[in-house]
């Protein structure tokens, strides 16, 4: 596991030369709270000669427009979206094809979704058997982030811990989140010897490759299946604190303040006031022990 984990600066140009695909499997877009539209990320993905996973919140558009691009540009897309599970950890979903991620955003996303920014209503034990039955790999975004999508604290406060070892994968270096976040999933990921994915999160064009993950695969299928053999590689880094709100808070904040307007319907704030009360009472546990 160690070997396969580098936390620094992915040298693309080498990783090509020696055989490896680089994909960045974790970017946003503007079809929800990203900066920059498809045109603008694939011609960064070209230029850089990276592959991409457009993993929008709750949102395939963006998927499915870099995907009918995906031939034209020369640039490998993974078919994938992010979603909030109600107990709070994100999830991304990578799939073998356009169809069956309609199909699933169709029937298990669409419909359980308030607002994009909010959370699904379907729990995160049923995610987990929904990515076998579609036969995609999932893999836990940012699982050490603070807050709600803390995948720990949620098993904790749940009492969920027997999903420890149903889990599939976990993101292992996240650009957007502070090393320290980052360490504690690849502790866990080498203790649980799960499969591991990276990405930069970026909601800028100009974080695409910071993080990525490589393997070697010509198409989208051997790479999903490299990863699920544990033959590919993370490699890239958390960037500074400033340089962060430069790259991923703009396209967002508009976007936030939007859909943050939804938040005084009754019904989204009474989600709003559970999700709440399940930090509190998390926090009341802690300082408990």
């Amino acid at each position: 596991m160690q070997g396969r984990i580098l936390m620094q600066k992915p040298d693309l140009k080498l990783l090509n030369i020696e055989g490896y695909r680089p994909v960045d499997m974790h970017m946003h877009s503007n079809h929800v709270d990203g900066a920059h539209s498809i045109n603008q990320i694939m011609r960064r993905a070209k230029r850089k000669h990276v592959g991409v996973s457009i993993v929008d919140h709750h949102t395939i558009s963006g998927s499915l427009e870099a995907l009918d691009k995906a031939r034209e540009r020369g640039v490998m897309v993974i078919p994938g979206i992010e979603v909030a599970a109600f107990e709070g950890p994100h999830l991304l979903f990578y799939f073998h094809g356009k169809h069956d991620m309609k199909e699933f955003h169709e029937k298990y996303v669409k419909d359980f979704v308030k607002y994009k920014a909010g959370h699904s209503s379907i729990s995160i034990a049923k995610y987990f058997e929904l990515a076998e039955e579609y036969n995609c790999l999932m893999s836990v975004a940012h699982p050490g982030q603070k807050w709600m999508s803390n995948l720990f604290r949620c098993l904790q406060t749940y009492n969920l811990k027997e999903l420890l070892q149903k889990i599939y994968a976990l993101e292992v270096i996240n650009g957007l989140i502070p090393q320290v976040s980052n360490l504690q999933a690849i502790f866990t990921a080498r203790n649980l010897k799960t499969r591991i994915t990276g990405g930069s999160d970026g909601h800028n064009a100009l974080a695409l490759g910071r993080v990525v993950t490589s393997a070697y695969a010509d198409n989208v299928d051997d790479f999903l299946e490299a990863i699920r053999h544990k033959q590919n590689n993370v490699v890239g880094r958390p960037i500074g604190f400033f340089a962060r709100k430069v790259l991923y808070g703009t396209g967002s904040i508009k976007y936030n303040v939007k859909e943050m307007r939804k938040l005084w319907r009754p019904s989204a704030q009474w989600d709003l006031l559970k999700f709440l009360k399940l930090e509190l009472s998390s926090y009341w546990k802690n300082g408990k022990q």
